[in-house]
């Protein structure tokens, strides 16, 4: 799954499945995946990795901040 950023837009677009799928940039929710260890956002039944500049980039678009600290809440 592969994640593109458009500021100007406000929107996340998102290709799974060979689809392209575009997302209000305040509609998304960054979460953590435990198996993985990293950032992503939910998208059906995908997770789509995050790098963390994506991750900074989306919360100040308006993105929803909904991770947690696998280090700390050990």
């Amino acid at each position: 799954m592969s994640v593109a950023i458009d500021l100007e837009k406000g929107t996340c677009t998102i290709a799974a499945n060979g689809t392209l799928n575009e997302v209000p940039i305040h509609r998304l929710s960054i979460t953590t995946d435990e198996n993985l260890r990293a950032s992503v956002i939910r998208f059906d039944a995908w997770n789509a990795m995050l790098t963390e500049e994506e991750v900074e980039t989306l919360l100040v678009a308006g993105a929803k901040d909904n991770r947690v600290n696998l280090a700390h809440d050990e």
